[in-house]
C-alpha cells in the first residue's frame, strides 16, 4: 500500500459487515480509516484497518480527527431497536449522525458517499416483490431513520456534491 492508495472512512468499522468490508478494501489496497464507538482490537474491521477513530458520529468533535481526505465514505453504522435502542438514540445516531457525515463530506471533497440502508424503510409490504417503486407504509422509526438517511444524501448528489448509493 502507498501514501497514493485512495482511501475510504468507513463507520460501523466493528459491525458484522464493516468487519468484512474493511478487509477486503485493505486487500484491495485502499488505506482505510475505521470509525466505531469502541474499537474492539480483535474485530477484523479494526485489525484491518489503516487507521482507527473511536467516537460518536453524532458528536462534531470526531470530524476533527477525520482530517486525512477521503475519496469515498462507506457508512454503516447505526442503532435499531433489536439492539434494544431508544427512540432518541436511534434518531441521534441514524439521522443526526448521518447529517453530520453527509456534511462532513460536502465540506472536504469526498468523491462517493455509499450509504448502508436497510429494507426497513417500506415497512408493510403489499407485494410479493420489492422495487424502488414499492411504497413506504408504516416503516416504523428504524425504517423511518433510514428513509431520511437516504434523503440526506438526495440533495448533495443532484447537486453533484458527491456521487451517492443507497443500499438497501
Amino acid at each position: 500500500m502507498t501514501l497514493f492508495a485512495p482511501h475510504a472512512i468507513i463507520t460501523g468499522a466493528t459491525s458484522f459487515v464493516g468487519g468484512h468490508v474493511i478487509p477486503l478494501m485493505a486487500q484491495a489496497g485502499w488505506r482505510t480509516t475505521a470509525v466505531c464507538r469502541n474499537p474492539q482490537p480483535d474485530a477484523p474491521g479494526i485489525r484491518n484497518a489503516t487507521t482507527v477513530v473511536a467516537g460518536d458520529l453524532s458528536d462534531m468533535a470526531l470530524y476533527t480527527r477525520l482530517s486525512e481526505p477521503a475519496d469515498v465514505i462507506v457508512h454503516l453504522a447505526a442503532l435499531s431497536p433489536e439492539q434494544g435502542h431508544s427512540a432518541d438514540a436511534m434518531t441521534e445516531s441514524n439521522v443526526i449522525a448521518t447529517h453530520h457525515l453527509v456534511r462532513h463530506a460536502q465540506t472536504n471533497g469526498v468523491n462517493t458517499f455509499v450509504f448502508a440502508s436497510s429494507m426497513s424503510v417500506y415497512g408493510e409490504v403489499q407485494d410479493t416483490e420489492v422495487t424502488e417503486r414499492t411504497p413506504f407504509i408504516s416503516p416504523g422509526l428504524y425504517g423511518l431513520t433510514k428513509a431520511i438517511g437516504e434523503e440526506l444524501l438526495r440533495d448533495p448528489a443532484e447537486k453533484g456534491k458527491f456521487r451517492a448509493m443507497a443500499i438497501r
